[in-house]
């Protein structure tokens, strides 16, 4: 009876879930080939089909393995964003048997606009979208492999090139940061631009009605007939 308790419990937090409104492609699987005695880059298209702006975040269940530019931000209506995932070198005896996977989250953007930092902290738990992604390996042939071996003793001999390329993508993490702060107050800006073009567009159309303009103009021919009216009157009076 318990079981059963759990089993509704579970149904209902499933159905209650929202539906990812990102589209991505691939959907299922991100394919890495071979050899992986070297970086390893495969890409991950994020559209967003709707109306609103989107947010969205990308994790993975083996960070120190995977290099993941740009791993949050934002996406446009009707825009599209390319994720590059980047597989670091491997020493494992069978590659292809890691059990690797990914999650991408959403939310979508406030109206207000505001920090991603503080979109992710206000959404409740179970209130983002998300999509599930599995690494797939695939293995190169030996040929592969004997043309990469060299280049990757050469590499690994020297420290620095590591280290100046984990700088590079610090530093590329830091101006996508940068990049999407500027497209929030862009955002808001048009946001107010549009406000003071309705508020512009309102005030002209009341001043230009024509409306009032004809009751203007029929106001002014009722009082010019009544002063000739007495005009003539007066004249007639006189004679």
């Amino acid at each position: 009876m318990h079981h059963t308790h759990n089993n509704a419990l579970d149904l209902s937090s499933a159905m209650s879930k929202p539906v990812q409104v990102l589209q991505l492609y691939p959907e299922k699987e991100l394919v890495f080939k071979g050899p992986f005695t070297k970086v390893v880059t495969t890409t991950l298209q994020l559209t967003n089909p709707t109306d609103k702006t989107v947010c969205f975040k990308v994790k993975t269940t083996a960070p120190k393995q995977y290099y993941v530019r740009p791993n949050s931000g934002i996406i446009l209506s009707k825009k599209t964003v390319s994720i590059s995932i980047m597989l670091q070198p491997l020493f494992h005896d069978n590659p292809v048997e890691l059990r690797h996977k990914f999650m991408v989250q959403s939310a979508f953007m406030p109206d207000s606009g505001c920090n991603l930092e503080t979109i992710w902290k206000s959404v409740p738990d179970g209130g983002f979208m998300d999509s599930k992604l599995r690494a797939v390996l695939m293995p190169a042939n030996e040929e592969e492999v004997e043309d990469f071996s060299s280049d990757y003793q050469h590499s690994s001999s020297s420290g620095g090139i590591e280290a100046e390329y984990r700088g590079l993508l610090d530093h590329s993490k830091k101006l996508q940061s940068q990049l999407d702060t500027i497209r929030i107050e862009n955002q808001a800006l048009r946001r107010q631009l549009e406000v003071l073009k309705t508020d512009s567009s309102e005030n002209l159309i009341r001043s230009n009605n024509p409306q009032e303009d004809s009751m203007n103009m029929v106001a002014v021919i009722v009082v010019a007939v009544i002063a000739i009216l007495l005009f003539l009157y007066f004249c007639r009076s006189i004679l």
